[in-house]
């Protein structure tokens, strides 16, 4: 990795696949190393804990995610419809735009344009891809933004016997 980009998500590092997976609670590069988990309202990485609180469903979406350090980031709907979210992580504004009415996959756009995009699975999992600004994107922020997508468009099964 080039000097100075150890902040970067490890998802966009030369060495690394192009692409992560949130799926069952763990978030995978695409070797399949553990990046972050999500437990008990906790995301654990190897840097940080985050507690991720969230709106209650059937109101507004609203995550609220606070790093062990204190700093707060969030990620909220703008209008009628989840087609549009916005997030701000350090100070940085964030639009999660579906390219689509119909569809779940999301662009995620920071100030220097898309720096990641996402796709939900039929499995209840989302992957996350880098995007062309994709150097733009700390770590962290790209955690906490891809969970809040995991929280809106992936599919939760809850099989009932």
């Amino acid at each position: 990795m080039p000097a100075g980009d150890e902040d970067k998500a490890g998802l966009f590092a030369d060495e690394s696949p192009d692409h992560w997976v949130w799926a069952d609670g763990y978030l995978r590069d695409g070797h399949g190393d553990v990046i972050a988990m999500m437990s008990a309202g906790v995301i654990h990485t190897a840097e940080d804990r985050i507690l991720v609180e969230r709106s209650a469903p059937g109101l507004r979406f609203r995550c609220r995610a606070t790093l062990s350090g204190g700093d707060v980031y969030t990620v909220a709907q703008q209008g009628l419809t989840v087609r549009r979210l916005t997030g701000y992580c350090a100070g940085t504004r964030y639009t999660l735009r579906r390219r689509s009415l119909l569809r779940t996959d999301r662009d995620i756009i920071g100030p220097t344009g898309i720096v990641a995009s996402t796709h939900p699975d039929l499995r209840g999992g989302l992957q996350v891809f880098d995007g062309p600004r994709h150097t733009d994107l700390p770590k962290a922020h790209a955690v906490v933004l891809s969970w809040a997508c995991v929280l809106v468009d992936a599919a939760e099964r809850n099989i009932r016997i």
